[in-house]
């Protein structure tokens, strides 16, 4: 085997090696997944949205479920304040309604189903939205940490 064959061979070994290190120890292993439930006066929220952000404006989005629960995954390690929004459930002005474009024949759009959405919706003080004025903080780590939100009136 000549001498260049060798180098190419420890290059590609060397490369190979690199990249199992990558592997073993996951490109994600910096990151942080949150997760747990958002309750309002002890009860659980049924829809709305998440908004963790931190110092950089970075911020991270979840849904809230029916069942109170979210989940944020990739988040990088940090404090993050914290807000939460259930206002894009609520009933929308029957006026909206009459203007909405229909569902379409081939089915490629469905209009929301606003009933069911408005079902979910439970009114929250308006200080809970904006992460800067909401008063909930969060410092995330790196791997897997349960976080419950709770909301006072």
């Amino acid at each position: 085997m000549s001498t260049s064959a060798r180098g190419q061979i420890r290059k590609w070994v060397a490369f190979s090696a690199l990249m199992l290190s990558f592997a073993a120890t996951g490109c994600g292993a910096s990151k942080g997944k949150v997760s747990g439930k958002v309750y309002y006066k002890d009860t659980p929220l049924k829809g709305g949205t998440v908004t963790f952000i931190d110092a950089d404006k970075q911020s991270y989005l979840a849904e809230i479920q029916e069942d109170g629960s979210y989940a944020i995954d990739k988040v990088s390690p940090g404090e993050f304040s914290i807000g939460v929004e259930t206002a894009s459930l609520q009933p929308p002005n029957p006026n909206a309604m009459r203007n909405r474009p229909p569902a379409d024949a081939q089915g490629n759009y469905k209009p929301p189903d606003f009933e069911a959405r408005a079902r979910r919706f439970i009114a929250i003080p308006g200080r809970y939205s904006d992460p800067g004025q909401s008063g909930l903080k969060y410092s995330v780590k790196t791997g897997k940490q349960e976080h419950d939100i709770k909301l006072e009136g």
